[in-house]
C-alpha cells in the first residue's frame, strides 16, 4: 500500500471511531423501558413510568418496533398520575413513517427507534407516574419490542 494510501486509511479510521463515538446517547438526562411481551402489545396493558421532574429538559416517548410493524404510526393514550389521582389523560399519534411511506428512526438489528416529543410540556409539577397504553383499532399489536420515556438535555 501507498504511502497515501496508509494515510488516507489512517484518516478513514480516525473519521469512523469519531463517527461512532458520537452517536451514542451523551444528551439523554434519563431513559426509562418497559419491554413489549413477544404475543404483542394488547390495548388492556398499560406500561407505568415513574416520573421525576426534577431531571429537567424535555420529554420524549421511544417506540422500538421492528420493520414488519404493519402500520404507518402508532396510537398511544397517555395517562398522568399523582398517586391514585389522574391529572391529565390525552390520546396521540407518534408518526414511524413519512408521507412516502419510508420508516423513520434509526435502524439497529432489524429494531427501529423513533423518538418522539411528549406532546404536554411542561407537565404538572406534581406527576409521579405516567401510564402508556396502545390505543390503536387493532386489540393486539404486534412488532413493538420497547417503549421509553427519556428525558434529553435542553
Amino acid at each position: 500500500m501507498s504511502n497515501h494510501g496508509t494515510k488516507a486509511l489512517q484518516v478513514f479510521t480516525i473519521c469512523m471511531a469519531l463517527l461512532i463515538t458520537s452517536c451514542g446517547e451523551q444528551d439523554v438526562v434519563s431513559i426509562k423501558t418497559e419491554n413489549i411481551p413477544d404475543v404483542g402489545w394488547s390495548e388492556d396493558h398499560n406500561l407505568s413510568f415513574d416520573y421525576v421532574k426534577s431531571d429537567g429538559g424535555p420529554l420524549y416517548i421511544r417506540v422500538e418496533h421492528k420493520e414488519t410493524y404493519g402500520y404507518e404510526n402508532l396510537y398511544v393514550k397517555s395517562t398522568t398520575q399523582n398517586g391514585a389521582d389522574t391529572l391529565t389523560s390525552e390520546v396521540f399519534s407518534i408518526p414511524l413513517m413519512t408521507d412516502k411511506g419510508q420508516w423513520i428512526g434509526n435502524l439497529s438489528d432489524g429494531v427501529l427507534s423513533v423518538d418522539h416529543l411528549y406532546p404536554s410540556q411542561p407537565l404538572p409539577d406534581d406527576v409521579t407516574s405516567i401510564q402508556i397504553q396502545q390505543y390503536s383499532r387493532a386489540f393486539i399489536l404486534n412488532d413493538i419490542e420497547k417503549v421509553s420515556l427519556l428525558v434529553k438535555k435542553q
